[in-house]
């Protein structure tokens, strides 16, 4: 599958800027295919079983912003950094693992999950595009209902070009789209409703494949609401 280049603002601990910020300072940008703006509410909340934290970096919100090229692209990057400095930009080529439905200033049905982490110490980097991209793409569209599916490879890191920032180190940013019925359901969310056979195997081979690649210290999954701004 082929990558495009994608900017994804993070802003964590504290509330984000106002949407209609965040929303005017994305429509000035040059070269942009589309956009989403995620955020907490109550409809999200209801999701809280699926969130994990062991660093204690839990977004409050996310801005994912597409490009035509890589130049503007980075245009963008010093633009979002300077006019959201509450947000951390990381810059990334976007892969579109399954396709989905969104339209402009709508929100978009269910919930989307945001899982960042960093590869597992013990591979090259090379050897994490495979097992990530490659190998595991396949495992989470069997076991999981999902109905739409970015994967972010992180190319650059906001702490990576500003030492003033705190280290906000992720080398993924995924970005899955779930039905309203996973939130609460862990059959509905691995694909295995009324089949208790089915959701064991599923749990498990999901979880091996991610062992494979996932430095699982570093692991964040919160769920939020997103709309499409662009």
């Amino acid at each position: 599958m082929q990558s495009h280049a994608a900017l994804v603002g993070l802003t964590f601990k504290h509330s984000p800027p106002s949407s209609d910020m965040i929303i005017a300072v994305a429509k000035s940008l040059e070269g942009v295919t589309g956009a989403w703006l995620a955020s907490l509410d109550d409809n999200s909340r209801r999701a809280a079983q699926w969130t994990q934290d062991p660093q204690q970096l839990i977004p409050t919100g996310r801005l994912s912003v597409h490009f035509q090229n890589t130049r503007t692209q980075q245009h963008a990057y010093n633009v979002l950094s300077q006019r959201l400095p509450d947000m951390h930009f990381y810059t990334c080529e976007c892969t579109l693992a399954k396709p989905f439905e969104s339209h402009v200033n709508n929100q978009i049905a269910g919930t989307l999950q945001l899982c960042c982490f960093l590869q597992r110490e013990d591979i090259s980097r090379d050897m994490f595009v495979t097992r990530w991209l490659d190998d595991h793409t396949s495992v989470a569209l069997e076991t999981q209902c999902t109905v739409g599916y970015r994967q972010n490879l992180v190319t650059q890191r906001p702490d990576q070009d500003d030492d003033k920032r705190p280290t906000l180190t992720f080398d993924a940013i995924v970005e899955e789209y779930f039905p309203t019925e996973a939130s609460t359901s862990t059959a509905h969310f691995f694909d295995a409703a009324d089949n208790p056979i089915r959701l064991k195997e599923n749990v498990a081979r999901m979880h091996k494949s991610c062992m494979r690649f996932i430095s699982f210290s570093t692991i964040m999954v919160i769920h939020l609401t997103d709309r499409r701004i662009i």
